[in-house]
């Protein structure tokens, strides 16, 4: 019974300890992610509203959502506009992520692109479906390859203002 009773204080005893690491894993998460909310906020919240942006704090989400700036319609080509908002954004943006204070927290950056739900001349929502996530798929790809063949120094030219 007494060892019954000493295995039982020892497994409640790491419940405590795993419990209390994952409490301090959530507020140092917390933390940063509210500290990148503003630091991307400062850096950026100028230029938001004239790039018709949002930076969503639920999930640290920079939306782009105006679609005819973006590219044409079928099309996964970036449009000029489009092109001249990332030679702004996209260094200032990567040079925060990569400052000391977050490198070490960010485990991934995700591009997506979307597209309407609109498709003339298709046969089936099916095939409405698969045309919509190719196109997105195509918009997704060429984005990631404009923003990873921009100069390394793009940053420096605007003058960063990050953290």
């Amino acid at each position: 019974m007494v060892i019954f009773l000493l295995i039982a204080v020892s497994y409640m005893m790491q419940v405590e300890a795993d419990a209390a690491r994952i409490k301090n894993v959530a507020i140092a998460y917390s933390e940063i992610k509210d500290a990148l909310f503003e630091d991307l906020n400062k850096e950026f919240r100028m230029d938001l509203p004239k790039w018709k942006a949002q930076l969503i704090k639920s999930d640290l989400t920079i939306r782009f959502s105006e679609p005819e700036v973006l590219f044409a319609t079928g099309s996964s080509e970036l449009k000029p506009e489009f092109q001249a908002i990332l030679q702004d954004f996209f260094p200032r943006y990567v040079h925060i992520l990569t400052t000391s204070k977050y490198r070490d927290s960010i485990s991934e950056v995700r591009i997506e692109g979307h597209t309407s739900s609109d498709w003339i001349g298709v046969a089936s929502a099916g095939d409405a479906y698969f045309l919509n996530m190719e196109l997105s798929q195509a918009r997704t790809r060429s984005t990631l390859a404009y923003v990873l063949n921009l100069p390394a120094d793009a940053s420096r030219s605007r003058g960063c203002g990050g953290s």
